[in-house]
């Protein structure tokens, strides 16, 4: 999502779709676009994988650890409200911050002790290491929306481009639900 936002105000697509995360942190600098439509809605899409043949056992075990994070994203939301939740203070962990598409290399080359992703990757580094990994995960900690936006601009002079848009995703979301073995 922060990737697509940046294309969209780059110029490179005219829509784009994130979690609310870095459209909440993008609106903080700018107001040269509008949400058109929350179009799913997620509440265990990000977890925190950590490297249990480092002592990692429970939530507690992240004290003092370095997490890899990417910066302003739903991943590191859900960090810093696991790590509330849990009674575990912000700074009490080190956190390293990478784009979203270097987080796995940096867990797997042992920089950190644990990384907080979203799925499909989790799943993948779990796997990846077996017995050696663990997966944290809080069902509802953080309930999401993922979004549909566009620059104000396009959105004005492109009314039915994006009523398209939305049809089709009204359309793909009835194919979802009657043919979910073909949406795999």
């Amino acid at each position: 999502g922060k990737q697509a936002l940046a294309a969209m105000f780059a110029g490179q697509c005219a829509l784009a779709a994130a979690a609310e995360t870095p459209v909440v942190h993008a609106s903080l600098t700018r107001n040269d676009f509008s949400i058109v439509a929350a179009i799913a809605e997620n509440n265990d899409f990000e977890r925190i994988v950590v490297r249990s043949d480092r002592g990692i056992r429970n939530a507690g075990d992240l004290r003092g650890r370095r997490v890899v994070v990417p910066e302003f994203t739903t991943a590191h939301y859900f960090l810093d409200i696991f790590l509330a939740t849990h009674g575990i203070a912000p700074s009490e962990v080190i956190k390293i911050y990478v784009p979203a598409e270097d987080v796995a290399q940096v867990f797997r080359r042992g920089e950190v002790d644990a990384a907080a992703y979203w799925e499909p990757n989790i799943q993948m580094l779990a796997t990846e290491f077996g017995v050696k990994a663990r997966t944290f995960s809080v069902p509802g900690l953080h309930v999401g929306p993922f979004l549909l936006l566009g620059g104000r601009d396009y959105l004005r002079q492109n009314r039915a481009n994006v009523e398209r848009v939305l049809r089709a995703l009204i359309r793909a979301e009835g194919f979802a639900k009657a043919q979910p073995e073909k949406t795999m």
